[in-house]
């Protein structure tokens, strides 16, 4: 119960903190929301409100060659985190509304884009049982109330949003405005950081790569697309690793 138990004391600081600061928090918050890290997923008992098991993280390709299902539908509930804070915070097995929104759900790749409801036909293909999946619902509407046991008991969750999705909105992105958020999808960077640095040993530092870039007039048609660890968007191929696109025999190292 990791994650619940640090999602109650970041919500018991934060009332704190604002507290301190000199805000009237038990007569001003009027309702909060959720964002979370989609993707990763979890099984867990409608009646005992444990999980089966660990949370199965966004990145975890074990499963890559085999699904297989080890539960008894009758008392299992499926969601991604968002689903499980939600479901705990209005009351676990007293009651908790076992929802997702669309940005979560929609990133399962279960979800029909059309009818914004669960696919038919990928649960049946994959034997995921419909009666265990969450009951898809906006990014905004008052989606229930904290419930007793938790800091702000009473207080309207009214909406819910992915994390790069929230981050555009808490950054207060406009029509026509676009927003680079290193996240969760930061990995990319990093990984090539360190993968210049470590292993060509082309660099001494993350710091070095812009004046190496700048170094350059064009890039000479080549572009180096890195995916350590599979590459997952447009399309899935996990034994995927990089990818160099080069243009005409003109090029060369230093272009």
């Amino acid at each position: 119960m990791e994650i619940l138990e640090s999602v109650k004391l970041c919500i018991a600081k934060a009332v704190d903190k604002a507290t301190a600061d000199g805000y009237n928090v038990g007569g001003g918050l009027k309702a909060i929301g959720l964002t979370n890290q989609r993707e990763t997923t979890l099984l867990w008992g409608k009646s005992t409100g444990c999980p089966f098991y660990n949370a199965i993280v966004w990145m975890d390709a074990r499963t890559s060659s085999v699904c297989s299902c080890y539960f008894k539908v009758g008392d299992a509930l499926f969601g991604t985190i968002d689903t499980w804070l939600i479901w705990n915070l209005t009351g676990g097995i007293n009651g908790g509304l076992h929802v997702s929104d669309v940005s979560n759900a929609s990133w399962t790749m279960l979800m029909n884009l059309t009818t914004l409801d669960w696919d038919k036909t990928a649960l049946e293909t994959l034997g995921i049982p419909a009666e265990i999946q969450p009951k898809i619902i906006s990014n905004s509407e008052v989606i229930g109330k904290i419930s007793k046991g938790w800091p702000i008991p009473g207080i309207p969750i009214a909406g819910c949003l992915g994390d790069q999705h929230a981050a555009m909105v808490g950054h207060a992105c406009r029509n026509g405005e676009a927003k680079s958020t290193y996240g969760t999808g930061a990995f990319i960077l990093i990984n090539t950081v360190q993968w210049l640095r470590d292993s060509l040993g082309r660099i001494n530092s993350a710091s070095e790569i812009e004046s190496l870039a700048l170094q350059v007039d064009s890039t000479g048609g080549v572009y180096f697309v890195p995916a350590f660890n599979g590459l997952f968007a447009p399309w899935w191929g996990l034994h995927w690793n990089h990818k160099v696109y080069k243009q005409g025999s003109y090029c060369s190292c230093g272009a």
